[in-house]
Parts: C-alpha cells; sequence; structure tokens
C-alpha cells in the first residue's frame, strides 16, 4: 500500500479543490484493490463477482482473521518437555498477557518451558510462580498459557486424579536378606517385571528395600501416588505364626509398602517372607493424572 503520488497532491492526500484537485490513477488503485483481496483470501475466501457482490466479504475476513489469531495456538512436537511451538502470524515480543494455547506432544518431568517462535524459552508455572508437578501436563493436553512479563503461568488445568490397582508379589530370593519382586496388573495392562534379587538398603529397576528391610518404595505407576490402599490386608505367614498387616501408602510420589504385625511393631520383610511362601497383595492406589 502507498500513498497516492499523482500529481497534484497534497503531502501525499487527495487534494479536492483546483488547482490541487488530485487524479486517481490506476497504479493507486490497483494497489487498494489488492490489498484488500489480500486480506478477504488470506482468509480462505473467495472472491466474489460484480453479479454477486454483497458488500460483506472484508467485514467476514476480518473476522476469521481476528478469530484464528486471538487464539494463538499451535501443537508442539518436541520430544522433551522443552516445548517449542511456531505461531502464524508470527509475534515479534512477548508482552504482559499475551495468550498461548499449545497441544503438548510429551508428559512433563517436573520444571518445563516454552519457546514461541524462537522469541527464547521462558519457564511454565502453576499457582502463579511454581514449577508444575510431574504429569500436569499430558501428552495430547491442550494446554492454555499467559505470559506474566517474566512467566507463562498455566491456565488450564490437569486431569483428575485417577485410581489404578497392582498386584505386589514378594518373595525371598536364595539370599535370606534379599526379594524377589515383581508387579502386575499395571493401569495401562503391562507388567513392570520381575526383580529376582534386590537386597537392603539397594534400588533395582522401579523398586526400593529400605535398609532395614521394613518397606517397599515402587516407581513409574503412571503419575504422581497421592495416596494407596492395600486389599485384603491380613496375610498370616507360616514360620512366625504371626498375622501380618500390609500397608500403603503416597510418599514423594510414589508407592510405599510395607508389613507390621498386631501390636503395630514394623516387620523386616525378608525376615517374614520365606522361601516357597510368598505373598500376592493387590493394591489400590490413586494418581493425580
Amino acid at each position: 500500500m502507498h500513498k497516492i503520488e499523482s500529481t497534484p497532491n497534497v503531502g501525499g492526500t487527495f487534494g479536492e479543490t483546483p488547482p490541487n484537485r488530485t487524479p486517481v490513477g490506476a497504479d493507486w488503485l490497483n494497489a487498494v484493490q489488492n490489498e484488500l483481496r489480500n486480506v478477504i483470501e488470506g482468509a480462505g475466501l473467495t472472491l466474489k463477482g460484480a453479479g454477486t457482490e454483497t458488500g460483506d466479504q472484508l467485514k467476514a475476513a476480518i473476522d476469521i482473521l481476528t478469530q484464528t489469531s486471538v487464539t494463538n495456538y499451535a501443537s508442539d512436537s518436541e520430544a522433551t518437555d522443552t516445548y517449542i511451538i511456531t505461531l502464524d502470524p508470527a509475534p515479534t515480543a512477548y508482552y504482559t498477557g499475551m495468550p498461548v494455547i499449545f497441544k503438548a506432544n510429551t508428559i512433563n518431568t517436573g520444571a518445563c518451558t516454552i519457546n514461541v517462535n524462537g522469541l527464547g524459552a521462558k519457564s511454565i508455572k502453576v499457582n502463579v510462580d511454581n514449577d508444575p508437578n510431574n504429569g500436569d501436563i499430558q501428552s495430547g493436553q491442550m494446554v492454555s498459557l499467559i505470559y506474566d512479563g517474566t512467566n507463562f503461568q498455566m491456565q488450564s488445568q490437569k486431569g483428575p486424579p485417577a485410581l489404578r490397582i497392582i498386584s505386589l508379589h514378594i518373595e525371598n530370593a536364595t539370599d535370606a536378606n534379599e526379594l524377589k519382586l515383581s508387579t502386575t496388573a499395571r493401569f495401562n495392562g503391562t507388567t513392570i517385571g520381575i526383580t529376582n534379587n534386590i537386597g537392603k538398603g539397594e534400588t533395582v529397576d522401579e523398586f526400593t528395600l529400605s535398609a532395614d528391610g521394613a518397606n517397599i518404595i515402587i516407581t513409574n505407576l503412571g503419575g504422581n501416588v497421592q495416596d494407596g490402599a492395600a486389599i485384603a490386608t491380613i496375610a498370616t505367614n507360616a514360620s512366625t505364626d504371626d498375622d501380618i498387616y500390609v500397608y500403603a501408602t503416597g510418599i514423594s510420589n510414589n508407592l510405599r509398602v510395607y508389613f507390621y504385625n498386631k501390636a503395630g511393631t514394623v516387620k523386616d520383610m525378608t525376615a517374614v517372607v520365606d522361601v516357597g511362601d510368598p505373598l500376592s497383595i493387590s493394591i489400590l492406589y490413586v494418581t493425580d493424572a
């Protein structure tokens, strides 16, 4: 688009009265037409002909372009939670109040960032200035953010808590101070696997056996564990002739399982479980997603 250049003109504007009346040239009229045409066709509309003109195409085009630009939506395609998106039209800078909606490709693991059109990575925060928990952003989730001048505050909420179930199988290994562990019937139908030998104070795969043998911590359970409960919590152990209670609870986003007797004394699992006398315990637990 350019100012009128036909002479005479009044500083690039039209003169109305002689001797400064400005003639309108074809170049300027074509420039105006092309500007308007680009708006209409840029909105995906087809220009009408003289016989079908209704006088409302420019408004319709502006409505469409306004709707698509206000949402500021794009999909992320990164394999990590350093989310990257490209908006069209491209913003030239971040500004306070800037809204962004994106579809996440990857679940987050704690603190995460978003980089919009290469303007630089900015932290995503929840509850004003806190880093997200693991799984606050899920793969495929539509995430709504608003820039506060420093970070992007997350407006969209994570999904409702999910109730899941596993079966924990415990038996002694060849060494009296070691256990064999396995979990089955996980939330997605697969098996975590079997840990044939885990000693006190060791971490093997998804299992950690405490140094005193009193509890097992299980990780990688499909979200941050909020709480847990064992089903059929009483099991009789033949060698000790003692009823054993099994307790499950959430701890640091994982699941902790331990044994105790009627007196409330926490028991060493390696001493409780005999060779040939394994325990299978169904455990319900709640995760945040």
